[in-house]
C-alpha cells in the first residue's frame, strides 16, 4: 500500500495572506457575495416570480445564514422594525429555497469563480465527491433498506478544484460517488465539448468498480480515485507476453473477445447516457444482475480494467500525480471543518439525521460556497497587490494557497445583515521585527569579532 502523500505546511505567504485578509462577519460574507454574484435573483416565488420586496439582499442572506448555521429564522430576525428582516418575511423568503433555486445560485458562485485568475481553470480540471452517511433507526418510505436492517441515506456533494460546491443532494442508500459525479458533471455539460479542458474525477466507486471504472473513462472523464477509495489494486494485461519486468504482477489477462462482442452495446449505452436518456445509476442495474455483473457488463468491467491498471501504475510511479489527487480529497475534509465551524451547537455537521434536515444542508451548501469565494476575491487582491510592492509570486504559489481558511470570519455573537458603510479593505500586515544593530552587523561581517 503507497503511503499518502503529507498535506504541504503553510507556507511564508499563506501566513502573511491571513495576516491581510479582512476582518468580517459571517452575514456580511454572504451579503457581499450575492451583491458580487447577482444571487439573490436565483431566489423566486413558488410560481417562478420574482419576489417583489425592497433590500431583498438581506432577506436572503438572513435566511441563507439563519438555516445554514443551524439556529432558525428566529435567531436572525430583527424586532428592531426592519423590514427586511421581519419574521413574516423570512418565512416567506425562505419558501423560495428550492432544489432548483439553491442550484441556481450556486452556479451563480461557480461561474464567478472562474472569472477570478487565481482560481482560473489551468489544465486539467479536477472534481471530487463525498457522501455524509446517515442512519435512520425508524424506517421511512421511499429510503432503500441496507443490508444490516436500518435505513441510510446519504448527502452527496461535489465539488471542483476551487473548493467550490457544483452539487449537494440527499439520495438514499449507500450512492456511489464515482456515479453521483457522473450525474452532475453530465447535467453541468457545456453545449460544445471541446471547450471543457480535461476533467478527472476523484472519488469513491462503490460496489462494481471496474464497471465504473470503464463508465466513467467511456463517458469521456478521467476516473482517478485514491489509494484508499480503490478496493481492488491487482494490475492486469491484455499481452501476457508484454512487459517481462510486470510479469509476475499482472498474471490476469483482460477479455478482448468479450470486449469485441458486447462493443456496440456498450457505445450505445454511453451515448444514451451522454443524451440523458439513461442515468449512470440505471446504467449500472442495466449491467448488473442480482448483483453481478451480466456479460455486458463483465465486457465493461474489462474495459474499465485497462484504465485501472493505468491509473493504479501512475500512482505508483509519480509521486506528482498522487499528490494531486490526494489534495483534491482534502477539500472534502477541509470543507467539513468549515461546516462544523458554521453550524452553531454541533459537535460536526450533523452526527446523525433529523428531519427536515435536507432544508438545512442546502443552505449551508451556499454558505460554505460564499465563503471560498470571498477567499478567493480577496486572496487575489492581496496576491495583486504584494505584486505591485515587487514581490515575485509564481501562479502555482497562489494557487496552493487554501480558499477555505475562516480565522478572519467571525461566526458567533449576533447577526447584523448590513455591510459597512466604509466598505471591506485588505488589512496592513504585521511590520518585520527591525533587526538589532549587533545583529545586523554581523550579518555583515559574518568572519568578524
Amino acid at each position: 500500500m503507497l503511503a499518502k502523500v503529507a498535506a504541504p505546511r503553510a507556507s511564508e505567504l499563506s501566513r502573511k495572506v491571513d495576516e491581510m485578509l479582512p476582518t468580517v462577519e459571517l452575514p456580511e460574507v454572504v451579503l457581499y457575495i450575492l451583491n458580487h454574484t447577482g444571487g439573490t435573483s436565483a431566489f423566486t416565488t413558488a410560481t417562478g416570480e420574482p419576489f417583489a420586496y425592497t433590500e431583498l439582499d438581506s432577506s436572503v442572506a438572513a435566511v441563507m445564514v439563519g438555516h445554514g448555521c443551524n439556529v432558525g429564522l428566529a435567531a436572525v430576525a430583527s424586532d428592531q422594525g426592519k423590514e427586511a428582516l421581519t419574521p413574516e418575511r423570512l418565512e416567506r423568503i425562505s419558501h423560495g429555497f428550492r432544489p432548483e433555486t439553491i442550484e441556481a445560485c450556486n452556479k451563480l458562485m461557480v461561474d464567478a469563480g472562474n472569472r477570478i485568475p487565481l482560481t482560473r481553470l489551468n489544465g486539467q480540471r479536477l472534481a471530487s465527491v463525498d457522501g455524509v452517511r446517515f442512519t435512520i433507526s425508524n424506517p421511512q418510505p421511499h429510503l432503500r433498506i441496507a443490508p444490516q436492517g436500518s435505513t441510510e441515506i446519504s448527502w452527496m456533494t461535489v465539488l471542483t478544484e476551487q473548493a467550490m460546491q457544483l452539487s449537494g443532494r440527499m439520495v438514499s442508500g449507500r450512492a456511489s460517488a464515482a456515479l453521483e459525479a457522473l450525474s452532475v458533471l453530465a447535467a453541468h455539460r457545456p453545449p460544445r465539448r471541446s471547450e471543457t479542458p480535461h476533467l478527472a474525477i476523484v472519488a469513491e466507486a462503490g460496489t462494481h468498480e471496474d464497471i465504473v471504472f470503464g463508465l466513467l473513462t467511456l463517458c469521456g472523464y478521467a476516473y482517478q480515485p485514491t489509494t484508499d477509495q480503490i478496493n481492488d489494486h491487482r494490475l492486469w494485461r491484455i499481452d501476457s507476453t508484454a512487459y517481462p519486468h510486470l510479469r509476475d504482477a499482472t498474471r490476469r489477462s483482460i477479455d478482448v473477445d468479450l470486449i469485441s462482442e458486447y462493443w456496440d452495446d456498450i457505445l450505445h449505452l454511453i451515448a444514451s447516457i451522454h443524451h440523458g436518456a439513461v442515468s449512470p445509476d440505471d446504467a449500472l442495474r442495466i449491467l448488473t444482475h442480482r448483483g453481478k455483473p451480466n456479460p455486458m457488463g463483465a465486457a465493461l468491467a474489462a474495459v474499465g480494467r485497462i484504465w485501472k491498471t493505468r491509473h493504479l501504475l501512475n500512482l505508483y510511479d509519480s509521486p506528482e500525480y498522487r499528490r494531486g489527487i490526494e489534495a483534491q480529497s482534502r477539500l472534502h475534509q477541509a470543507r467539513h471543518k468549515l461546516a462544523k465551524r458554521i453550524c452553531h451547537g454541533i459537535d460536526g455537521p450533523y452526527p446523525e439525521y433529523q428531519p427536515g434536515m435536507e432544508n438545512n444542508l442546502g443552505p449551508l451548501g451556499l454558505v460554505l460556497n460564499a465563503v471560498a469565494l470571498f477567499n478567493a476575491i480577496w486572496i487575489h487582491k492581496i496576491v495583486e497587490k504584494m505584486r505591485a510592492q515587487g514581490r515575485d509570486i509564481s501562479e502555482s504559489e497562489a494557487r496552493q494557497l487554501d480558499l477555505l481558511r475562516f480565522d478572519h470570519i467571525n461566526m458567533r455573537g449576533r447577526f447584523h445583515f448590513e455591510l459597512r458603510a466604509e466598505g471591506i479593505a485588505i488589512r496592513e500586515p504585521d511590520p518585520e521585527p527591525a533587526l538589532s544593530e549587533a545583529v545586523a552587523d554581523g550579518l555583515d561581517h559574518p568572519g568578524g569579532c
